[in-house]
């Protein structure tokens, strides 16, 4: 009871380097690792390091359904939102769905299906966990395209990018800085535990921790050995190739 206590408890600010500090810093709340909900069966997995890596990226129940060579995820978007606020999370479902075999379409009868509303900052839950998913993207500031992306893909089953257990060879993971307790998400996973689908670590993914992320002093949490990585780290305006292989990997597109 004391570990999930700890989990719930947890800030992640996701920094872009080209991102507006202000937007950013209300991109994640006190979810588990900053913006994933997790169902009772996966809070017993995170137990363990990165569990929910293993959940989210071996497990294939928590799969969206193929029709006709379609992963076919069915979606409602609450009323609150503008028409400008509604195009963006159209915008971030087109782009995944123009690159993947992923189609998002409007929910008619579906039992399961993903409800994107204005809750308490931006989240989403691990792969399909069947009837109403709810996927969170606050008005005030979750409405970038990039973030609405990062949300999308964890709810078609994929983790944070920065664990991977090849990302010491690009990054440098500065411990010094980073906030007190929460040095434990900067850990690798093991390979059992994450499947990366025939793809490298990748610094420029959509759901990559940017490179301040959870840092107690202002300075770099994360640091790349190259400039050019240092720069793409954290980035919400686009799939990488990687973000667009691994989704056509992971499904069998």
């Amino acid at each position: 009871m004391k570990f999930l206590l700890f989990q719930v408890t947890l800030f992640c600010s996701l920094v872009a380097l080209n991102a507006n500090p202000i937007e950013v810093e209300q991109e994640y709340g006190d979810k588990f690792q900053g913006d994933i909900v997790l169902t009772p069966e996966q809070e017993v997995e995170t137990t363990h390091v990165g569990r929910v890596g293993r959940t989210g990226t071996i497990n294939t129940n928590v799969r969206w359904p193929k029709i006709n060579g379609r992963v076919t995820v069915p979606y409602v978007i609450d009323s609150v939102y503008s028409s400008s606020e509604k195009n963006l999370i159209y915008n971030a479902m087109n782009e995944i769905s123009s690159k993947t075999c992923v189609s998002f379409v409007p929910r008619s009868s579906q039992n399961d299906y993903i409800r994107f509303f204005s809750g308490d900052g931006c989240w989403s839950y691990i792969g399909r966990i069947g009837g109403k998913q709810d996927l969170s993207l606050k008005r005030s500031g979750c409405m970038v395209h990039g973030i609405a992306m990062h949300e999308i893909i964890h709810a078609l089953g994929y983790g944070h990018m920065h664990q991977h257990y090849q990302r010491d060879s690009k990054v440098r993971i500065n411990y010094g800085n980073i906030q007190s307790g929460l040095e434990v998400w900067f850990q690798t996973l093991d390979p059992a535990s994450w499947n990366n689908y025939g793809t490298s670590y990748d610094v420029s993914s959509v759901m990559h921790y940017g490179p301040y992320s959870f840092s107690r002093n202002g300075q770099m949490t994360i640091q790349a050995y190259s400039s050019a990585d240092q720069r793409v780290m954290g980035q919400r305006s686009y799939l990488s190739s990687g973000d667009v292989a691994r989704i056509k990997n992971m499904y069998a597109c």
